[in-house]
């Protein structure tokens, strides 16, 4: 799993884009991440989730460009943000 590692992470709740991530490492059945507020340009706390969490409702990036293409793709209002 720690091809894992240093990939970007978005969640999705209710049908649209709720959390993005880095992950920073992982921990036998769990992934530590760091939230990023891209808006603010900063990073937030980490949080520990099972890696069930992972597989359930995240979509992997290696790069932002490609994160924020795919929100826009799937989620067209989330642009207009």
């Amino acid at each position: 799993m720690s091809e894992l590692v240093g990939k970007l992470a978005v969640s999705v709740e209710d049908d649209k884009p709720a959390l993005q991530m880095e992950i920073v490492e992982v921990i036998g059945d769990y992934i530590l991440v760091q939230h990023i507020e891209w808006a603010l340009n900063g990073r937030e706390e980490f949080f520990l989730y099972p890696l069930s969490a992972a597989a359930e409702n995240w979509r992997m990036f290696d790069e932002h460009g490609d994160l924020i293409a795919w929100v826009y793709a799937n989620f067209p209002k989330a642009s207009n943000a």
